[in-house]
């Protein structure tokens, strides 16, 4: 793991988090979370409202025009010195429209705004991560607007490009979905940054073994699918009174997720916990049980391991080695769903991501691999480009 992202919204609780990335060599990543507020339902959220630049209303393109876009980058100056921050993503929005939605003018003035402000203030050395919030659709229909993007992008100075597509996740990978997201990181890798793909999970992983990305960012054990729609709704209350999902324990070698009550009845089969029971180091002392008591750390190790396996694989096999992993899974789920018929679905969508990066393979979409987004200020590591595949979680 190469980086954690933290929010100003949450920077008394996050202050441990901070320091311990700092010593660890850990690049610190601030999130404007910009994006969220110009929808209703995301922006009424406390953890938006929370904010230093948080807004009653939802934000319009105009609110952010010369001296309201001014206020905006220079509280999030503020916010990235008091975090300490290593890197800033740009405060950006979701472009429903592409090219021609009226955000992307705004956000291009804002990012340059951004850099020259950390430049006056002497923060040449903080980076600048451009995010790209686009819909599928967008990049599939009308793919000559990358482009245009690319060459707009090329005149900033920004050093990683965060790509965030809608709708992403492993309920949305079909064939069309993949070549259209290989296609696209291969017209953005000729910015020559880093390109992050945001919301990974599975679908990320995929992208990173096919050299379209260099890096992924998601949640610790969720957080791994983007739709724009769930920002459009005001939040509701889930069963157990609180506003987020319920605690999920990965099964890394089904490339699954089990609710916790699920996962104890799961683990409780003999067959089961033997090929599927945690016995890693973060569940080494305990075993399988720890995976469910601690979901969040096992989470956390496995899928760092996962991406520590990947990138031991030779490049020119990678994208093969994850497929097989992928069928392997989808093998594995056949018993699995007789103790658990939950994980039916997971089978089904495991079952089309693997036909999928099969007719990836069959269009020659394997491609170079993005640079890793590493930060080689932290680390005697010389700015050459890398194959192994680096988290920012």
């Amino acid at each position: 793991m190469t980086g954690v992202v933290v929010s100003a919204a949450l920077e008394q609780r996050q202050q441990a988090l901070r320091a311990e990335a700092h010593e660890s060599g850990c690049q610190i990543v601030l999130d404007p979370h910009v994006l969220e507020q110009a929808f209703e339902g995301a922006n009424s959220r406390g953890s938006i409202q929370r904010l230093p630049w948080a807004r009653p209303a939802p934000s319009q393109p105009r609110d952010l025009r010369g001296r309201g876009g001014a206020q905006l980058v220079r509280q999030l100056v503020d916010s990235a010195v008091a975090a300490g921050a290593d890197a800033v993503i740009a405060p950006t929005h979701f472009l429903a429209r592409g090219i021609h939605d009226r955000w992307w003018p705004i956000d291009v003035v804002l990012t340059l705004r951004l850099r020259r402000e950390l430049d006056r203030r002497g923060l040449s050395d903080v980076r600048i991560f451009y995010r790209l919030a686009i819909p599928n659709a967008s990049l599939r229909d009308d793919p000559g607007q990358l482009g245009h993007i690319v060459e707009r992008l090329s005149r900033l100075k920004i050093d990683g490009l965060w790509l965030r597509t809608h709708p992403s996740g492993i309920d949305n990978c079909g064939p069309v979905v993949v070549r259209t997201l290989l296609r696209a990181c291969r017209e953005l890798h000729r910015l020559g940054v880093p390109v992050v793909f945001e919301k990974g999970g599975i679908l990320g992983q995929a992208l990173v073994a096919f050299g379209g990305v260099g890096a992924i960012e998601c949640g610790v054990a969720g957080g791994e699918s983007f739709d724009v729609g769930a920002y459009k709704e005001m939040p509701e209350a889930s069963a157990d009174g609180g506003f987020g999902p319920p605690s999920r324990v990965l099964l890394p070698e089904l490339m699954a997720y089990l609710v916790r009550k699920e996962a104890i009845v799961f683990l409780a089969n003999r067959l089961m916990r033997a090929r599927y029971g945690c016995n890693g180091t973060c569940c080494a002392l305990t075993g399988p049980a720890a995976s469910v008591r601690d979901s969040r750390r096992h989470f956390l190790y496995r899928f760092i391991d996962r991406l520590r396996s990947l990138s031991t694989v030779p490049e020119l096999r990678r994208s093969a080695v994850f497929v097989a992993d992928v069928n392997r899974a989808v093998s594995g789920l056949v018993q699995a769903v007789a103790v658990c018929p939950s994980l039916a679905g997971t089978q089904r969508r495991l079952s089309v991501l693997a036909h999928s990066l099969d007719s990836a393979v069959q269009s020659k979409l394997v491609l170079r691999y993005s640079q890793p987004d590493f930060d080689y200020r932290r680390s005697n590591v010389p700015p050459t480009p890398a194959v192994r595949p680096h988290v920012v979680s």
